[in-house]
C-alpha cells in the first residue's frame, strides 16, 4: 500500500504541477496528502 500508493501521488503530483499553475488547485492537493498521512 505504501510505496505503490507514493507512486502513484507523486506520479499524479508531477502531472498536475505540469499542466495547471494554480495556486488554489496545489494548496488542495497539499491539504488532502497532509489529511491522508494523519
Amino acid at each position: 500500500m505504501g510505496t505503490s500508493l507514493l507512486k502513484i501521488f507523486f506520479h499524479l503530483l508531477i502531472v498536475s504541477r505540469l499542466k495547471i499553475c494554480e495556486k488554489s488547485l496545489w494548496k488542495r492537493i497539499m491539504r488532502t496528502l497532509f489529511q491522508v498521512l494523519k
